[in-house]
């Protein structure tokens, strides 16, 4: 973990100074210092996201739990992944559950979802923004205990699994990704899952792409486990 935290922001830094070099070099030139600018800008901007997400990471304690429809989380997420990566991608949702109301966290659901969606979208690698189908399927199962569970399952259609990362992709940094700073976000989804309960699973599809497989618990276990304790 210190390991690829280091190398990252060193990276990053190095991109930093960089620019700065380019701008004091160049300041007689308003449009290359405003575009070497926003560089600086969002390499400190991954930084930023960097330290956020570790600081996301160290936290144990299990978040707040609301009961809240599962349309109402699905159409947060979706804007969370719009808004945060500046995307306007279509993303079709089949809800087979209908108006399924779960216990969960609004905040930790919404930031798993978003990251999801944006690691399926950049799947696509170098395809057109409008060549690159999302599909969210919903469905409810029972596990042999009798709790019921949400699965979502978000589909691509994108390059798939890359066979280097396969068995260690939920590492932090891990990442096919050739940019500078990435490769946290699935890491962070599977800790936020966990800690309401779920899990996540990445799966290759047969017909190419992969599969994003949500699970969380339609309430919470904890309820569940005083109720057992009451009837024994």
């Amino acid at each position: 973990m210190a390991q690829g935290i280091a190398h990252n922001l060193n990276n990053l830094l190095g991109v930093v100074i960089g620019y700065l070099d380019l701008i004091k070099n160049g300041f007689d030139k308003p449009a290359n210092v405003k575009k070497n600018a926003q560089n600086v800008d969002d390499a400190i901007q991954r930084i930023v996201g960097i330290v956020r997400q570790l600081s996301t990471l160290v936290v144990k304690s299990r978040p707040d739990l609301t009961r809240v429809p599962l349309h109402r989380l699905l159409d947060g997420g979706i804007r969370r992944f719009h808004s945060d990566y500046k995307l306007t991608a279509g993303v079709v949702v089949n809800n087979a559950v209908g108006d399924l109301e779960i216990d969960t966290n609004i905040e930790t659901f919404e930031e798993v979802l978003s990251k999801v969606l944006i690691n399926a979208w950049e799947s696509y690698q170098e395809a057109p923004a409008d060549k690159r189908p999302i599909t969210i399927n919903a469905r409810v199962y029972d596990k042999p205990r009798g709790e019921k569970m949400l699965e979502l399952r978000v589909d691509d259609s994108g390059t798939g699994i890359a066979e280097e990362i396969r068995d260690r992709m939920f590492e932090p940094f891990v990442s096919s990704k050739r940019t500078v700073g990435v490769g946290m976000g699935l890491t962070i989804a599977r800790h936020s899952l966990r800690s309401v309960g779920g899990e996540v699973t990445m799966v290759s599809r047969p017909e190419g792409g992969s599969t994003a497989i949500l699970v969380h618990p339609v309430r919470d276990p904890r309820h569940r486990d005083r109720t057992q304790v009451d009837d024994d």
